[in-house]
């Protein structure tokens, strides 16, 4: 809540403070600001990730704010000792004007600001305010000037039109916001945000196969993808990604993985970004499975997210939790319910290349290239690898020996 108020009372108190300015005034503010948020939306993060491998935590929202707030400062600068005059307009004309564009400038500055303060590390509430539910679906945003989607749209916008580059804004962050409450996501786990370059690893990724076999009709009863329309839920496959993440990812307090499914984001190259709706588990972790039947390995078990009392799933609390002592590498089977077509696009590269995913994300710092996805006909069961036995000591063991012997002859 606190975030609504700071926001609209800053928009208006620039709109108020460019009322007295005048409407030429405001008018190269206005320009300067809208300019200075395409650069800064467009260039962020290229530069943001050489900073990843010390600093992930605050690369994108210093860049972000660097970014956006230096040119324009300095864009504002210069324009006020080229343009040393002012333009004078009536009365009510320049009072109206500077007060509607002082807004939209105002609206551009909160709106990066907003941006910034939901890329820092923090909670997925912040300050009481949320920006999307614990289904994924957006709320009420920062109302009633929704000043960071608004910068986001008018990026994209500008971004198909006259600064249109080699593709699109929205080919790159169709749903920023969302990325970011992802990454700040805990699901009440706890646990670190940030990940090392080496912390994931994708074994294999295989669609299931859409028959009446056991896996095959079990498989499709994972639940529908909240950022997909029900006709796209009706169409949609069922992708199983096996991950394995080093102890490089473990929580340090704890000494455990703490895993929200949030923080395993699988990325098209359209800008669309999809999140985990369940994974799978087996009763059986540690036993050996190369003697069982297909019917056998068939039993596996989908791990959903819960339900609130209305029965809306909450994917935001879809997690998983394992102690370090048991494992070398944890392995995790991700289950995914993603479009079975690519979705209409006028790029028509972008159409063409969009079928399958480009990348799968984790903590925002680590992208791993997807392999291709295969058909396989029954589950694998997750392996989680046990922690490897201690090598015997030999000496210890030949001593040992040694008494037996001796204790067998007295």
């Amino acid at each position: 809540m606190v975030p609504i108020i700071l926001a609209t009372l800053l928009i208006l108190g620039i709109a108020f403070f460019f009322t007295t300015q005048g409407l030429f005034s405001a008018m190269i503010m206005s320009l300067l600001s809208v300019l200075a948020a395409v650069v800064a939306l467009n260039f962020y993060e290229p530069i943001a990730r050489e900073l990843y491998k010390g600093h992930a935590l605050y690369a994108d929202a210093i860049v972000l704010a660097a970014l956006f707030g230096l040119p324009l400062l300095a864009a504002r600068l210069v324009v006020d000792r080229l343009i040393r005059g002012n333009v004078v307009f009536s009365q009510w004309t320049d009072r109206v004007g500077s007060a509607l564009l002082g807004m939209l400038a105002g609206t551009v500055v909160v709106g990066v600001l907003m941006i910034v303060l939901q890329m820092l590390p923090g909670d997925a509430s912040i300050l009481g305010y949320r920006a999307f539910d614990d289904s994924l679906k957006p709320k009420q945003g920062l109302w009633p000037f929704q000043p960071d989607r608004f910068v986001l749209a008018l990026g994209n916008k500008l971004s198909v039109g006259s600064l249109r580059g080699k593709r699109p804004y929205a080919t790159l962050h169709r749903d920023l916001l969302l990325r970011l409450f992802c990454d700040r996501n805990r699901a009440g786990l706890g646990g670190r945000r940030d990940a090392d370059p080496d912390a994931l690893t994708i074994i294999g990724a295989y669609e299931a196969p859409n028959d009446s076999s056991a896996y095959g009709k079990g498989m499709h009863q994972a639940p529908a993808n909240p950022l997909l329309s029900a006709e796209e839920n009706s169409h949609s496959r069922v992708v199983v990604v096996r991950v394995a993440i080093s102890r490089s990812a473990i929580d340090k307090k704890s000494g455990w993985w703490r895993l929200p499914a949030t923080s395993f984001r699988l990325a098209y190259p359209d800008g669309r970004n999809f999140y985990p709706v369940a994974f799978l588990t087996f009763p059986w972790h540690f036993k050996d499975t190369s003697g069982m039947s297909d019917d056998q390995l068939a039993q596996w078990r989908l791990w959903a997210p819960q339900k609130n009392d209305a029965g809306a799933l909450l994917f935001t609390k879809l997690g998983i939790v394992r102690p370090r002592e048991k494992y070398r590498r944890l392995i995790v089977d991700w289950v995914y319910r993603l479009p079975a077509k690519a979705p209409v696009d006028d790029d028509q590269t972008v159409q063409s290349s969009a079928r399958s995913p480009m990348y799968l994300a984790f903590r925002r710092s680590v992208e791993v290239p997807m392999p291709k996805i295969n058909v396989q006909v029954t589950p694998r069961p997750p392996l989680e690898e046990p922690k490897p036995k201690k090598p015997k000591d030999r000496y210890t063991s030949h001593r040992r020996r040694e008494a037996r012997r001796q204790q067998g002859s007295d």
